[in-house]
Formats: C-alpha cells, structure tokens, sequence
C-alpha cells in the first residue's frame, strides 16, 4: 500500500503542516488531493446502486470511487498507526 514503512509513516505524520505534507504523506499528487477536497462535488465521488435484501427490501448503497477508496484507505491504514485506544475501550479495536 505504501512506499514507506510503518516507523517512517508515523514520523511524517507527526510533522504534517500544509496540505502538500498530505499529499506527500498519502503518496498522491498536490494537484489530486486538491481535485478530491475542493474540485469534485461529494454527490460525484460515489455510485449508488441497490441491492435486494434478504425480507424482500432494497438497500442503497453508496460506493466509493475507486481513487477516493485508495485514499481512505490509506487514511484508515494511517489513523490505525497512529491511534493507541485507551485501556476502557473494547468495541471496534483490532488486536
């Protein structure tokens, strides 16, 4: 997913200051993050399609772009370096 290792990304992080730092940080151009951020309207950035459910219903489904996903995963993968949950916390942390 990325060029760099995990000590490298962390230490990138901690130094973030302009919106290029981000880019750099996400192994993406200046130019795209500025496209995702202020060029494209939100609406553009997913495909909706339903999908049946099992009782007969339909769910909506909005799905990512495939560049946008690449971006948020990098971010999840990032924030999940990063983030060290405190001792009381119990839903949704990976061990």
């Amino acid at each position: 997913m990325f060029e760099r290792s995990d000590e490298e990304i962390i230490d990138k992080f901690r130094q973030l200051n302009t919106r290029a730092d981000v880019a750099d940080l996400l192994e993406i151009s200046d130019r795209s993050l500025r496209y995702f951020l202020y060029g494209k309207r939100p609406e553009k950035m997913y495909v909706n399609f339903n999908i049946r459910k099992k009782n007969g219903g339909i769910r909506e489904i909005h799905a990512p772009s495939h560049k946008l996903k690449n971006i948020q995963r990098k971010l999840a993968y990032i924030l999940s370096l990063i983030y060290s949950p405190k001792v009381c916390a119990y839903g949704f942390i990976k061990k």
